[in-house]
């Protein structure tokens, strides 16, 4: 199966676009600061509690027949991105960087974005918690502390 994504649901293999190269989404970087205290013979690390945004860039190329203008206005602003390899999480993404379209030959084209993702994924099914009694306590499967959403 071909490499796609979708970002405002919309589905990339029906956009008349293929693939070239696609960042798999990684770990960042733990947010730090190296703090020189006068006296001590080596840094100490202080740990920060917020991240920053996480890049994902897609490279792909675009069909003769594709609509370039219906891509370029579909790949700008923000929405969910969900890409072929993990297709169960969602990024909230930002398409707000320079689209490039260049020429690869003289008659294929490409086309590169670079989204901004939040830098957590989301599952996209998410089984509701029902809460009986107060005080209740949760128990989440995350790697960092959360705050539940209350509805």
């Amino acid at each position: 199966m071909a490499a796609y994504f979708i970002f405002k649901e919309k589905n990339s293999a029906e956009q008349g676009v293929q693939i070239l190269s696609m960042d798999l989404p990684s770990r960042q970087a733990d947010p730090y600061e190296a703090l020189q205290i006068p006296g001590r013979p080596e840094p100490m690390m202080h740990m920060q509690t917020g991240r920053s945004f996480l890049p994902i860039t897609v490279k792909m190329e675009i069909s003769r027949d594709a609509d370039v203008r219906s891509i370029l206005a579909w790949l700008t602003g923000s929405g969910d991105l969900i890409t072929s390899d993990d297709p169960a999480k969602r990024y909230t993404a930002y398409a707000c960087d320079t689209v490039s379209i260049s020429r690869l030959n003289g008659v294929y084209r490409s086309i590169t974005v670079r989204f901004q993702c939040s830098p957590f994924a989301y599952a996209i099914a998410n089984d509701p918690v029902e809460l009986t009694s107060s005080p209740a306590q949760i128990q989440t499967i995350g790697t960092m502390y959360s705050e539940p959403l209350i509805e």
